[in-house]
């Protein structure tokens, strides 16, 4: 392979490696929330608050929990 499609592969491997790695984070801190409410009875802000999750994602958590 030449070194402008190998660079090409990296790139793209890197990418998508980066895309996943953040999809089955929020899967993890998905679960997390729920496990969270399930247990102590909490709401979804409390949960999050108590696991430190990002004001940026929790918009996205919060309806992915309420599914």
């Amino acid at each position: 392979m030449c070194n402008l499609s190998e660079g090409i592969v990296d790139r793209v491997t890197e990418r998508v490696t980066a895309e996943v790695i953040e999809s089955v984070t929020k899967q993890r801190l998905i679960e997390d929330v729920r496990n969270l409410m399930i247990s102590t009875g909490w709401s979804s802000d409390k949960a999050m608050d108590a696991l430190r999750i990002p004001k940026e994602l929790r918009d996205e958590i919060r309806m992915a929990v309420s599914r």
